[in-house]
């Protein structure tokens, strides 16, 4: 069996499927107040995760046998 792809087949393009189509059907019914509230906080999170994981984009312990950098602690 296909594990997704170019044609959204097995189980990944139905978990898609269906998270999507859920997630549609309840912004349907939410207020437009509480839906833009949801996406504000979801939107938020994945910019702070995105910040974080970026800040410490190509950092590396200093080696054992070698001494810190300068300024550095």
């Amino acid at each position: 069996m296909d594990q997704g792809g170019e044609g959204s087949r097995g189980w990944a393009g139905l978990a898609a499927r269906l998270l999507i189509g859920g997630g549609r059907r309840a912004a349907a019914v939410l207020p437009a107040r509480v839906l833009r509230r949801a996406e504000d906080r979801l939107f938020y999170a994945i910019f702070h995760v995105t910040r974080v994981t970026n800040d410490a984009y190509g950092w590396r312990p200093p080696a054992p046998d070698r001494p810190p950098a300068e300024g550095t602690d």
